[in-house]
C-alpha cells in the first residue's frame, strides 16, 4: 500500500508521519528525498535486503516538488513506485495538497489529506487594532478544530507578510489577489504596533521554551489579542 500524506497543515501531516515512522519497529527505515530521486536509487532502496527481515518502509518526502514533473526520470519514478508495493511498505510525505489527478494516476492508495480549518484564514485577516472582541470570540471556536501551536505560527507569519508590505517588501509566493488584501491590512498598522506585536509574540515563545511562564501558549494568544 502507498499511504500519502499530503495538504497545507503540514504541521499535522508530519505529526502523522512521525507516528507511522515511530510505529514501524519492525521495519527497516528507509528515507528518502523526493527532489533527488532517481529510478536507480529508488530500485536500490526497495530491492537491498532488509536486516529485520519482511517489508522495508520507504518514506519519500516531497517527490512531487520536482520541477519537471513531465520527464522519462520522474515518470519512472512514479512507475516503479506502483509496481513495488509486494517488496515495500511507501509513504508518501507532501507539504502541500495533490490533485485529485496526481493521486489517481498513483493507483490504489491510501489517502490522507491535512488542511488548515479554513477559520483560521479568517481569524488571521480579522486581525486589526480594536478587535478584540470578535478575535478572542473567534479564538475560542478555532481553538476547537486548530492547536495553539498552529494558530501561534500563523499569526507570527500574518505580522511578518504585514512588517514586509509596509515596508514596501511584497512577501515571497503571495498572488496578487493577496497582496491586495495584505496592504488593505497593513495600513490599518503603524510599522511600531507591528514590530511591538512581533516582539511580544516572540518573548511568549521565549518565555514558554525556557520555563519562566507562568501561562499556558492559549494564554499568551490571549493576551495579545486583547493588546492588538
Amino acid at each position: 500500500m502507498i499511504t500519502i500524506l499530503h495538504g497545507d497543515h503540514t504541521q499535522a501531516s508530519r505529526t502523522e508521519l512521525l507516528g507511522i515512522i515511530s510505529s514501524a519497529k519492525d521495519k527497516e527505515i528507509r528515507r528518502l528525498d523526493g527532489k533527488t530521486l532517481d529510478a536507480g536509487l529508488f530500485t536500490q532502496a526497495t530491492e537491498s535486503s532488509s536486516m529485520f527481515g519482511g517489508k522495508p518502509l520507504i518514506v519519500i518526502e516531497r517527490l512531487f516538488a520536482v520541477k519537471n514533473k513531465k520527464s522519462k526520470e520522474f515518470g519512472a519514478v512514479v512507475s516503479l513506485l506502483k509496481k513495488s508495493l509486494d517488496v515495500a511498505d511507501i509513504v508518501l510525505w507532501e507539504d502541500k495538497e495533490l490533485e485529485p489527478a496526481t493521486l489517481k494516476a498513483l493507483g490504489n492508495i491510501q489517502n490522507r489529506v491535512f488542511k488548515i480549518p479554513s477559520m483560521l484564514f479568517q481569524f488571521l485577516d480579522a486581525l486589526k487594532p480594536e478587535n478584540a472582541n470578535q478575535l478572542l470570540s473567534m479564538y475560542q471556536v478555532l481553538s476547537d478544530s486548530a492547536a495553539p501551536e498552529l494558530v501561534f505560527t500563523m499569526v507570527v507569519r500574518r505580522l511578518r507578510q504585514l512588517m514586509s508590505i509596509a515596508s514596501g517588501v511584497k512577501p515571497a509566493g503571495l498572488a496578487d489577489w493577496q497582496e491586495v488584501r495584505l496592504t488593505k491590512q497593513a495600513s490599518l498598522f503603524t510599522m511600531d504596533k507591528l514590530t511591538a506585536m512581533h516582539k511580544l509574540l516572540l518573548d511568549a515563545e521565549f518565555s514558554l521554551k525556557s520555563g519562566t511562564s507562568p501561562f499556558q501558549l492559549s494564554e499568551h494568544m490571549e493576551q495579545f489579542l486583547i493588546l492588538l
